[in-house]
């Protein structure tokens, strides 16, 4: 069964759903997608349009190092969360969440719940066999690593206060 469904797809289907003679029990098993699933799209659709179905979100996978990064950010309170998400492209849930497990039981807790951190090391146990990745791909996610964490600094240095010392009010002697 597919997790991730196209605009288009979706489209067809409520056209078919909504316009046509099969329920919704039946467009589901002959586009082998769940009836609630069919059933939600339809609701969105007769509130919000056609013109407003968005894509499904793909699910995505954070490393401990970014969520730890993030926090060490939310901690400072020079930076909101919204600008921390915006700067480093994580949903601001996703960062609340970090914030609420952290508080429960610190980064073991957030490590604990991070999806794909176990699945990642079964998998490379399984997977000897797999490519590794070459010595550009490493270097293009750690630029990127680089990136997000000067956006956010950039972020923090723009909300704090601007320094008095050697400033040019300031009258100089002669």
């Amino acid at each position: 069964m597919k997790t991730f469904y196209s605009v288009k797809f979706k489209t067809q289907i409520l056209q078919e759903y909504l316009n046509g003679p099969l329920n919704s029990n039946e467009v589901a098993e002959k586009y082998d997608v769940p009836a609630p699933t069919v059933q939600a799209w339809g609701r969105w659709v007769k509130v919000h349009g056609f013109e407003n179905l968005q894509p499904s979100v793909k699910k995505r996978f954070y490393s401990i190092e970014l969520a730890s990064k993030v926090l060490e950010y939310l901690e400072t309170g020079a930076i909101t969360v919204k600008e921390i998400a915006d700067a480093v492209d994580v949903p601001q849930d996703m960062i609340y969440k970090w914030d609420r497990q952290f508080k429960q039981g610190g980064i073991k807790e957030v490590r604990r719940h991070l999806k794909g951190e176990s699945q990642m090391k079964n998998a490379k146990k399984n997977n000897s066999s797999k490519r590794k990745k070459s010595a550009s791909e490493r270097r293009i996610a750690e630029l990127e690593a680089e990136l997000s964490d000067a956006k956010m600094d950039i972020a923090i240095l723009k909300k704090l206060p601007p320094r008095l010392e050697n400033s040019q009010t300031e009258k100089r002697p002669k």
